[in-house]
């Protein structure tokens, strides 16, 4: 979780400079995930900054923007609320889930419910990089994504090329 104090309100161009700049001079697990932007950060009388304060107003954000979402994304955003603690699902659309505060491991737990709320869509969790915003998740859910965001994924790793040719018949050694 970072803080940022800002007097202007452009929230989005001030998060992606400060995450763009932690990003180039912090290894990635030290990057924040949560960003709140404040008018003012809380002071102690001795000059300090309120960390108490900070922290108990982590589910009350200063300005922040509202959102506009269709249904789906409204129902992915409340999913993806409920796994990073915001209390309201007013998540940006056009912003990355590692960004909305996503981690690897509660991506594995979205890829869970997801698989649980649209058993039809048969998204599996590589794809969740590949359509790696809120917006391109709703799409590809409803099976209205574009042929650029429906590009290949990448090629196989080393252990599937392997488990391949293990079970592959016709090479020699390989019979049952």
């Amino acid at each position: 979780m970072a803080w940022i104090e800002s007097g202007d309100g452009a929230r989005t161009k001030i998060v992606a400079r400060v995450r763009q700049a932690l990003m180039a001079q912090l290894p990635n697990y030290m990057v924040p995930t949560r960003y709140e932007v404040l008018p003012q950060l809380p002071m102690l009388p001795n000059g300090k900054i309120d960390r108490a304060c900070l922290l108990n107003g982590l589910g009350v954000s200063v300005n922040q923007p509202t959102y506009v979402l269709d249904a789906r994304e409204r129902q992915l955003a409340e999913l993806i609320a409920s796994l990073v603690g915001h209390e309201t699902p007013n998540l940006d659309p056009q912003c990355g889930l590692y960004e909305l505060g996503l981690n690897s491991l509660s991506l594995a737990s979205l890829h869970a419910k997801l698989q649980f709320c649209y058993p039809a869509s048969e998204i599996t969790l590589a794809e969740l990089f590949q359509y790696s915003t809120l917006s391109q998740l709703a799409r590809r859910l409803t099976g209205s994504v574009s042929e650029q965001e429906d590009q290949a994924l990448p090629a196989p790793t080393a252990r599937q090329r392997l488990r391949k040719r293990l079970n592959d018949p016709s090479i020699e050694g390989n019979e049952r």
